[in-house]
């Protein structure tokens, strides 16, 4: 294998630095939503994450959370940092394997790094900077293992301006690289490697015949050190750490965690549909055109046009082939609906595709160059020159604000409020993402509340768990309500979680964040608290209606729509006093969508019927606030109580109308519309 070049090499880290500096200043100095507290507290304790377990991402966290520095939320933040740094210096060294100028290989290098979605993701606890690194490193060493051996040692391209191409070679220690770093892929993120894998065949095609007799050892080494990883992963689950499902017993529940089948729900929405594929498909496309900035994109085509022309074809297919697995094949495989959850959650599935395409970028910029040389001498050459340091500046600028979260403590404010406020000794049940991570992560990781018991109504992650996850709801219910019985410590659960039935003697208080389970009050009553420390919280977080980070924008909702459900027990109660505690916060939920329906919601099930005039006008008052981005649950459910309404009101042609177009919104059979329509035929 030839040795990388020194200067290259010196590129390639000036590279990883700069991009590791922008990082480091930009990343969330404490824990943030999507999964982040969750990695992060299987990193903490070495454990398991969730499906399907990543445990070459724990182990790496692992290390990096002794690292004697921030809080241990930064340091894994770091970690991603690091390895995102790290794959664009890949990147680099690719271009210039491909005798793509070191100008242009810089660009696309940095272009990449500086894109909107792949920072985000490298300033965050998540698993993508590490398969980027590992992806782009595998296609390097195929690369390398191809044009390795005799004539084409020095070099190839995939336009023919920079090189020659190879002879059909095949390098042994590359090759070994390359299996290494697609195993150790395998065992990050499988799913997104083994769609990679067709390219890498692809880049190796031209060499099949040697490479078929050594098949065997490049399988050993990929499956052995995933097989590697994965066994300590199951052997992890086994001991009293965290673990997103714990312990796995035998090969069917290892397989079950694995393969994600946990997650089926998750990766399907069953109202999903062609329209949504094609809106996702779209949405790829225009994020592919502006990733990299449109002059960007334009040069991209160049580079694709070129290779395709006259280039490598085996090359330019195999890096086309990933941009298209891990963007319209991963569409395909994935049943979204097109909402701005699902597309969060999608947003970062493709960081690795545009990785490619910031190659092709640079490898139109070095073709760009070549041809003003040829027509004009040096000072067209250095226009270029000064484009491809325009285009890392110009993302550099533009996604910024997007990006910067250095100041970014929305999920760790609300974790402290919550732990904060309940009372000394208290039993604490948690339910959902945007609770589970970061409460556990202040709880666990930075010791704050200590007396507090935290506890999972699922049974997920934490190692206190009180039962298995895999186990059926209503064994749950009964293992949580046996706890409770059981306890004589004051118990609260996460407001607008149903624990319902509630057995003979036992009530609830709500105050807006949490509802505390009230032994000895008569079954099923609910009393409401208002806590001003809560009020002016919530009233805090209007200004995130508007958020960048569309996690903040969902959870946002999520509260506000529990706050309109608390205004809502309080307005049914018809107490003057009653009404007065709570009007602080009344002008931020009426003036919120889901504010309004978190109130109208309780009012509409049991109003009287002052109060369902009153849902009549929040209602109202919501719709020129619904927009389509809030998904298809959201608008159906508006039209759902809208129908409801109507049928408590006596208009049953109102009714069926409304119902009608609730299950139109929102086909899902879950949609208690469709029933609602059916009974009313």
């Amino acid at each position: 294998m030839s040795a990388v070049r020194a200067p290259d090499a010196a590129g390639a880290a000036a590279v990883a630095l700069a991009l590791f500096a922008v990082y480091a200043l930009t990343a969330p100095p404490t824990v943030t939503l999507e999964d982040d507290g969750l990695f992060i507290l299987a990193a903490l304790d070495a454990g398991v994450a969730h499906p399907p377990g990543y445990p070459l991402f724990v182990l790496a966290g692992h290390l990096f959370s002794r690292l004697p520095l921030g809080t241990p939320a930064y340091r894994l933040h770091l970690m991603s940092a690091l390895f995102g740094a790290l794959a664009c210096a890949v990147l680099y060294l690719l271009g210039r394997r491909l005798q793509v100028p070191a100008w242009a290989a810089a660009a696309a290098a940095l272009g990449w790094g500086l894109s909107e979605h792949f920072w985000s993701q490298a300033i965050i606890t998540e698993v993508y900077t590490l398969n980027a690194l590992l992806c782009v490193a595998t296609f390097f060493f195929c690369l390398q293992a191809r044009l390795g051996t005799g004539a084409a040692a020095a070099a190839a391209a995939v336009v023919p301006a920079f090189g020659a191409r190879g002879d059909g070679g095949l390098d042994r220690r590359s090759l070994d690289l390359a299996a290494l770093c697609f195993g150790l892929g395998l065992a990050n993120h499988w799913p997104l490697m083994v769609l990679a894998l067709v390219g890498f065949l692809l880049l190796l095609l031209p060499c099949r015949r040697r490479l078929l007799g050594r098949l065997p050892r490049l399988l050993l080494i990929a499956g052995g050190v995933a097989a590697l990883c994965y066994l300590w992963m199951w052997w992890r689950s086994r001991q009293p750490v965290t673990a997103f499902y714990g312990p796995l017993e035998d090969l069917r529940s290892f397989w079950f965690f694995i393969s994600r089948q946990g997650y089926a729900e998750v990766d399907a929405s069953p109202t999903a549909g062609a329209a949504d594929a094609l809106a996702y498909a779209w949405l790829f496309i225009r994020t592919l055109l502006t990733q990299v900035t449109p002059a960007g994109a334009a040069l991209a085509l160049l580079g694709i046009g070129c290779a395709l022309r006259n280039g490598d074809r085996n090359l330019a297919a195999a890096a086309i082939w990933i941009i298209f697995a891990h963007g319209p094949a991963l569409i395909l495989l994935l049943d979204f609906d097109y909402e701005e959850l699902k597309i969060a959650v999608f947003r970062p599935y493709p960081v690795t595709a545009y990785g490619f395409w910031a190659l092709w970028m640079g490898c139109g910029l070095g073709a760009a160059g070549a041809w003003l040389r040829r027509r004009g001498g040096v000072r067209p050459t250095r226009l270029a020159v000064l484009g491809a340091i325009a285009i890392p500046l110009w993302l550099l600028l533009g996604n910024l604000r997007a990006n910067d979260r250095s100041d970014d403590r929305f999920a760790a404010t609300h974790a402290a409020m919550v732990l904060e406020s309940l009372p000394p000794d208290a039993v604490f049940f948690v339910f959902g993402d945007i609770e589970t991570g970061p409460l556990g992560y202040l709880h666990f990781a930075e010791r704050v509340r200590p007396d507090v018991e935290l506890l999972s109504l699922q049974g997920l992650v934490y190692r206190n768990r009180l039962f298995s996850p895999l186990l059926g709801e209503r064994r749950r219910h009964e293992l949580v309500w046996e706890h409770v019985a059981a306890s004589s410590r004051p118990v609260f659960v996460t407001a607008g979680t149903s624990l319902e039935p509630l057995p003979e003697g036992f009530g609830f208080t709500d105050n807006g964040l949490y509802q505390g389970i009230e032994p000895g009050a008569r079954g099923g009553t609910m009393q409401l608290r208002f806590d001003p420390d809560v009020i002016d919280y919530l009233r805090t977080l209007e200004p995130y209606r508007h958020s960048t980070d569309a996690w903040i924008r969902h959870a946002r909702r999520k509260i506000a729509f529990r706050a309109g459900s608390w205004l809502g027990y309080g307005a049914l109660a018809d107490q003057p006093e009653i009404e007065r505690q709570g009007r602080p916060l009344h002008e931020s939920i009426l003036n919120d969508f889901h504010g309004l329906l978190g109130m109208a919601e309780v009012l509409v099930q049991y109003g009287a019927a002052k109060q369902l005039l009153r849902a009549g006008e929040l209602l109202q008052r919501a719709q020129p606030l619904l927009e389509e981005r809030f998904g298809k649950e959201r608008l159906g459910r508006y039209h759902y109580l809208q129908g409801f309404l109507a049928y408590r009101l006596g208009n049953a042609a109102a009714a069926r109308r409304h119902f009608t177009r609730s299950a139109q919104w929102n086909p899902d059979p879950e949609n208690p519309s469709i029933e609602a329509s059916r009974q009313l035929q």
